[in-house]
């Protein structure tokens, strides 16, 4: 019968430095670990759903336009995004053209849309309009590091601007930072914007933890495990990592991305030390 775990008798005078050294090294790094999700947990709970700013002196009655951020385009560097403008006084037309810059290899995109009275002296689009935000250099490829920081150019014709500018987050995978929100007029019925929709970091928390998991276990299995045992602990790792990948998968649209890389770039270290080591081995008994 197996002895139950005891630490009676131990003299832990006479563990070796390295041993110490490297037992708080994993107590400190489990902490930090900790603290990561935590902190990405409360950041998610905390973070606004929509971010104001003022484009003008606002009035007695202010109008606005919107962006509703919808979700990231699996594979291409673009956000697909709904505008919306409002108005809180008749603007004196009954159509606006709005024109987004071009951004990257993005050329640049425009909405016309009839300016309805909603009763009274409100006059607005009839239903939000399709707009997607570039992101150049940023795609969902990048996962998890490809947090968004969307800048572009916004032309009003007739250019008749609302008082503020709105952001609104429809996703379930990015954060708004109202900081980094600036609406400003450059030229008339030019308004520049820039802000950043960060990844929740909660999600990134883990998707680190994780890969740094996977590469300690990795390199165990690798260099430590019994050379008989190899096949079945390889297969069982194999097993693990794409466990961990569908853990993962609701915030993951595509394949491959960054994370993948870095699981299946493992996998193949792995298995080729593996098979170098079992090998080796082979020959030694050969001789």
């Amino acid at each position: 019968m197996k002895e139950p775990l005891s630490f009676e008798g131990t003299d832990f005078d006479q563990l070796s430095g390295r041993t110490i050294v490297v037992r708080m090294a994993l107590v400190i790094l489990g902490i930090v670990s900790l603290l990561g999700l935590v902190d990405g947990w409360f950041a998610q709970r905390r973070a606004p759903y929509a971010c104001p700013v003022a484009v003008k002196t606002p009035s007695a009655h202010n109008g606005y336009v919107q962006f509703e951020i919808e979700s990231q385009h699996p594979t291409e560097e673009i956000f697909n995004s709904k505008v919306f403008v409002y108005y809180v006084r008749d603007p004196k037309f009954r159509s606006l053209k709005l024109t987004r810059s071009a951004s990257g290899r993005f050329a640049s995109s425009v909405v016309e849309s009839e300016v309805d009275s909603w009763g009274g002296d409100d006059w607005a689009f009839r239903t939000p309009a399709e707009m997607g935000l570039p992101t150049p250099g940023v795609s969902h490829s990048d996962f998890p590091f490809d947090s968004p920081r969307f800048v572009f150019g916004l032309d009003f014709d007739p250019p008749v601007l609302p008082e503020f500018f709105i952001v609104r987050n429809r996703t379930n995978d990015f954060l708004l930072e109202c900081r980094s929100l600036s609406a400003s007029i450059t030229s008339p019925g030019h308004l520049t914007v820039e802000f950043r929709a960060p990844r929740k970091p909660f999600v990134q928390a883990v998707v680190v933890i994780v890969s740094v998991a996977a590469f300690f276990f990795g390199t165990l299995i690798a260099f430590f495990a019994n050379v008989h045992e190899l096949p079945v602990a390889i297969g069982g790792y194999s097993i693990s990592l794409w466990s961990v990948r569908e853990i993962l998968s609701p915030a993951i649209q595509s394949f491959p991305t960054r994370f993948d890389l870095w699981l299946v770039g493992i996998f193949v270290v792995v298995v080729f030390v593996a098979a170098w080591r079992f090998g080796s081995q082979h020959r030694e008994r050969a001789a």
